[in-house]
């Protein structure tokens, strides 16, 4: 079942704010319970499982594509992308499973967790259980977004954040041990895959599954492992800097570089989510009118991308702290500075996700990464640069301009291809940009002086003189030109699919780089 935009949109914010809401209800609760260094622990092991999960080679990561491509013409096809995505996620699972096991005695020497090697091994499994379990629902959720439908996934996901929370507030109130709230964590991750297969079962029909044929597999992994390049490269961009800090500084300085970095990765994730949805519309629109509709339609995705990045990122720069004070009582050491540069590095990289999931529609994985390969070596460089002349600064700086430039060569690249004006997409997504910034001005001086808040009451405080202003002045500016250029997307979008049927046959080999149309449009 296809759901517009706005509902896509719309649900898959809800899903991430409950996901965000739940981690933000069991931080302070967690840290209580078992200590900031235990909490640093457990976020390494995240980042940890996260890097286990580049042994997918993408083919996860991918399925929403091959359904999008496929579905309504190669029912068969379908089942064996799911099959495929199945198959997968069961043999990654394996492999984390058996590395935590054999790796659980190097872990407790390098990280001084207080923690004896038995707990850190049930730690270190019960963690790839969730990753494990957490890419189980990625491939069940591939059916129904292939379809164009994210509302469905997005509300078993909810439903699965639930059932954590409350199981979690269960363990933790009857245990201080990390290891029990670990298992615990696996067990909930478990019955959230039960309850986005049931919903999906339930709201989108049968979820086919079949063995997938060798042809199939080797175009799914050729796909997914182009497309896995730039996240590999995200990792190294946005999860290293904790690795690092845990092993060089100490657990508490990674725990407190997480707490910071849930409130600009919420923004970012957010942000990502409203680029993602892009990519489904993208594939059938190219299907329909070949791929120079590629072209017609960047700059108004763009600019409506920018429409929400802008506000968003201000938003959070101006109240962060005050938000992050009402949430755990006080401010981690350099927490502005943290949010400041983190909010600057992922404007800047969102700002190219709407040609990033038009190229990735169209199979162009060079403009995905290439643009990715140049930010991570930049960040690199500048990191072993600057950090050890400015510290944390250098850090954020380094950041922030290898991801900006990134960012400029994607487009550049995406411009040459698709015949757009490299300056036409950048001043269209810097002036929405700017406008949001120019909304915060009136509020910025009373961020100021409020300062920094010690506690949550002054916290509170902050937020009703700052954020319930900021939050008034940008719905007023903002919403509007959002719609509007929303309605523009969808305007450029529909004049497309109106392209005489001649003249889609010109252009139908550009439909899919997989298959001829011969093959796509014939079901046998």
């Amino acid at each position: 079942m296809r759901r517009s935009g706005r509902a896509n949109v719309g649900s898959q914010t809800v899903a991430l704010a409950a996901g965000y809401a739940g981690s933000f209800i069991i931080a302070p609760i967690l840290i209580a319970r078992v200590g900031l260094t235990q909490f640093g622990f457990w976020a390494v092991t995240g980042a940890f499982a996260q890097y286990a999960a580049v042994l997918d080679f993408g083919i996860t990561r991918a399925l929403a594509r091959f359904v999008a491509l496929y579905h309504g013409q190669r029912d068969d096809v379908v089942a064996e992308v799911m099959g495929l995505g199945l198959l997968c996620s069961l043999i990654l699972t394996a492999i984390m499973v058996v590395g935590a096991l054999i790796t659980a005695s190097l872990v407790a020497s390098t990280f001084h967790t207080g923690l004896h090697v038995s707990a850190i091994r049930i730690v270190l499994v019960s963690s790839a259980l969730l990753f494990g379990a957490s890419i189980l629902q990625r491939v069940i959720a591939a059916y129904p977004t292939g379809k164009q439908d994210f509302v469905t996934p997005s509300l078993g996901q909810i439903g699965a954040v639930v059932v954590n929370l409350v199981l979690s507030i269960v363990v933790l109130s009857l245990s201080r041990r990390l290891a029990a709230y670990a298992e615990v964590s696996a067990v909930a991750a478990g019955l959230g895959v039960l309850c986005i297969f049931g919903l999906v079962r339930v709201r989108a029909g049968r979820i086919p599954f079949a063995l997938p044929s060798r042809r199939l597999a080797r175009e799914v992994l050729a796909y997914g492992a182009k497309g896995q390049v730039p996240w590999i490269l995200d990792l190294a961009n946005f999860q290293t800097d904790k690795v690092v800090i845990a092993a060089l500084v100490d657990l508490k300085a990674a725990a407190g570089y997480e707490l910071v970095n849930r409130i600009s990765g919420a923004a970012r994730q957010i942000a990502v989510l409203g680029s993602t949805t892009m990519l489904p519309r993208g594939v059938a629109l190219i299907r329909q009118s070949g791929r120079q509709v590629v072209g017609s339609i960047a700059a108004p995705y763009s600019i409506l991308l920018a429409d929400l990045i802008g506000p968003l990122f201000v938003l959070v720069s101006v109240c962060g702290i005050s938000t992050m004070g009402l949430w755990l009582g006080t401010v981690p050491p350099d927490g502005l500075v943290i949010l400041l540069g983190l909010n600057a590095a992922y404007v800047l990289n969102c700002l190219s996700g709407a040609i990033s999931s038009l190229a990735a529609a169209d199979a162009t994985q060079a403009i995905l990464v290439i643009p990715a390969i140049v930010a991570t070596a930049t960040n690199l460089v500048l990191t072993v640069t600057l950090g050890p002349l400015f510290g944390l600064v250098g850090v954020l700086t380094g950041t922030t301009v290898a991801l900006g430039l990134g960012s400029f060569v994607g487009i550049r690249m995406f411009a040459r291809r698709y015949g757009v004006g490299v300056a036409t997409l950048m001043s269209a997504m810097a002036k929405e940009v700017a406008i949001s910034a120019c909304v915060a001005l009136p509020v910025i001086p009373i961020a100021i002086a409020t300062g920094s808040p010690h506690a949550r009451t002054t916290a509170v405080v902050d937020l009703a003189l700052v954020g319930v202003p900021m939050l008034v002045l940008m719905t007023a500016v903002m919403r509007q030109r959002f719609l509007r250029a929303l309605r523009v997307a969808r305007s450029a979008g529909a004049a497309v699919t109106r392209t005489p049927a001649s003249a889609r046959h010109r252009s139908a080999e550009a439909a899919t780089p997989l298959e001829s149309d011969e093959q796509i449009a014939d079901p046998t």
